[in-house]
């Protein structure tokens, strides 16, 4: 009897080992010494690529901080804080969930899975603007693959950042320069490339969101949000057309 339950705990103990990688797996810090990203900076037929790298550290109100261009950045549970003239705010959150909202409801989490590059499998989130569940699916009832990888408007990758630039979560409204992150090193090795946030997945895909209402927001017909409307202007707002009077 004892060497039948010994068998048998050894046995659970094993079967516990194989499993508990697949819900663990370590987060991959994004800002770390060594890391440099090319970023492609382009407005109309100008394009210019810029190099981004940390260049120092500092301790603030007990934090500490790396530097990079300019922006004070550091990491803790899974999450990415961004120090700017002196107030705080979160810049990636790894532990969204299909359906959240990041940022002021400007985006809204379509997927979240893992890719695997250069041996090393990776947590991928991608985003589509609000605006497009108010305007295109609200309003014209048009539709996009939500799974699929090239049409959200930003991608996050654990341990490389984001689809456009690595201190900036999104840049899709932005009438003018555009940016698009190219390369990703570390110590002079490159371990990503633009085409790997299009990587297939080696995890399910999350379920794609059918249907999202972003309350008060409201849009102009070109998408953009109006944070205040004026009246006897024509806008969006809860997937309907209305004049604010």
């Amino acid at each position: 009897m004892f060497m039948k339950k010994y068998v048998f705990t050894i046995c659970m103990f094993m079967s516990l080992n194989v499993q508990l990688p697949l819900y663990s797996q370590q987060y991959l810090p994004i800002f770390e010494e060594g890391k440099r990203w090319v970023v492609k900076w382009q407005a109309a037929d100008i394009v210019k690529h810029q190099t981004w790298v940390i260049s120092g550290d500092t301790i603030i109100n007990d934090h500490s901080y790396y530097i990079v261009d300019g922006v004070f950045v550091r990491e803790e549970n899974n999450k990415v804080f961004a120090l700017r003239n002196g107030k705080e705010r979160t810049l990636y959150d790894f532990d969204l969930k299909v359906g959240d909202t990041f940022q002021e409801d400007e985006l809204v989490v379509v997927s979240v899975d893992s890719i695997k590059v250069s041996n090393i499998t990776r947590k991928r989130i991608g985003f589509m603007s609000s605006w497009y569940f108010e305007v295109y699916k609200g309003v014209y009832g048009e539709e996009l693959d939500e799974e699929n990888p090239k049409n959200w408007d930003v991608c996050w990758i654990e341990g490389i950042g984001s689809s456009n630039t690595p201190t900036y979560y999104s840049d899709w409204e932005v009438i003018g320069p555009r940016h698009t992150m190219q390369q990703c090193y570390f110590n002079d090795e490159c371990i990503f490339t633009y085409d790997d946030f299009f990587a297939k997945p080696v995890s399910s895909i999350s379920n794609p969101v059918s249907s999202i209402s972003v309350s008060n927001a409201v849009y102009d017909l070109q998408g953009r949000r109006v944070q205040t409307p004026q009246r006897g202007g024509l806008y969006i707002k809860d997937g309907r057309k209305l004049i604010y009077r």
